[in-house]
């Protein structure tokens, strides 16, 4: 009688735990199957940002990656990244839905609706250290800029020099490269003479700020594609504001604000700029003061000379 028992304990033991087998199986299946939002639509993200210093082509890749994959997480959507290095890729590119584009870019050229920002740093001129004292000994040099837009060439002529002269007159040459990292190996190994980059990246690139200007704005989130569907396009710009990112330096995120965009424009171009530069060497000149000769025929030097005879205007007739 007890064997008995202890098979039926035994067998119902077994059907227990294959009950709750089942039952976890059941629930993964169906968590499988749930519907994603946008069914398997998987949206592209572009990475192009010329004025922002990654490790390598490997770091830029592994950055978008990391924002695909977080923004496939808040969203619920699936994401994918890519990056390019030049403009001609990234311009000719198609099937992009979203993109990562440097700041000083954008506000030169555009290139979407945005939906976050990432911020704003301050933007600097430098040179290898202890090759200049001012920004008077830069004329007649050569001046390098990454390819992030016609505006940093302005924002050089407006908060640089002033507007005193535009760039292209005050430097010897300006010539462009593919990427602020480029930019700064450049002025680095002395092929360059000063860059525009934005101020941290004075250390990284082993470099010396000669002069600080306003903020420029840091990589703006852009929708490109125009026909996704309404209610995803909304959904999908609430999941980039707040979106945390690894692997971008000094862009830590997206958020919402103009990201220094206004700041950046107001910068370019004419006399509205803050920095007033030394325009020309700021050497001391001594003057030296020889004693004065007396007039001819003696007397003193200072003594002022005859009167002058006034004689009174006529006075004019009443009532005129």
């Amino acid at each position: 009688m007890s064997g008995d028992s202890e098979q039926r304990r035994w067998a119902l033991t077994a059907l227990i735990a294959a009950a709750v087998v089942l039952s976890a199986a059941w629930a993964q299946a169906q968590e499988g199957d749930a519907p994603k939002p946008g069914g398997d639509r998987v949206y592209t993200i572009a990475l192009y940002a010329p004025d922002v210093l990654f490790s390598d082509a490997m770091g830029r890749a592994n950055f978008v990656q990391s924002v695909a994959a977080a923004l496939t997480k808040r969203t619920g959507y699936q994401f994918k990244g890519m990056s390019f290095a030049r403009s001609r890729d990234f311009s000719g590119r198609g099937g992009v839905d979203y993109a990562i584009i440097g700041g000083t870019h954008y506000a030169s050229s555009g290139g979407g609706k945005p939906v976050a920002w990432s911020g704003a740093a301050p933007l600097a001129l430098m040179v290898r250290p202890g090759t200049v004292s001012g920004v008077y000994q830069l004329r007649g040099k050569t001046l390098i800029l990454p390819r992030s837009g016609s505006m940093l060439e302005g924002f050089v002529t407006g908060s640089v020099l002033g507007g005193e002269l535009p760039a292209r007159e005050f430097f010897g040459k300006v010539i462009y490269t593919k990427d602020v990292g480029a930019a700064l190996a450049a002025v680095k190994r002395g092929a360059a003479d000063a860059t525009l980059a934005f101020a941290p990246y004075a250390n990284q690139g082993g470099l010396q700020v000669l002069v600080t200007g306003p903020n420029g704005p840091l990589p703006v989130a852009v929708q490109v594609n125009r026909n996704i569907d309404p209610e995803a396009a909304e959904a999908i710009a609430k999941g980039w504001r707040g979106l945390g990112a690894a692997g971008g330096g000094l862009v830590k995120g997206f958020g919402g604000g103009g990201g220094g965009l206004q700041s950046f424009r107001g910068g370019v171009g004419g006399a509205g700029g803050r920095h007033r530069p030394e325009m020309t060497d700021g050497r001391v000149v001594r003057v030296t003061f020889e004693p004065l000769e007396p007039p001819e025929g003696g007397g003193d030097p200072f003594t002022p000379g005859a009167p002058v005879e006034l004689v009174p205007a006529p006075a004019l007739p009443e009532g005129e």
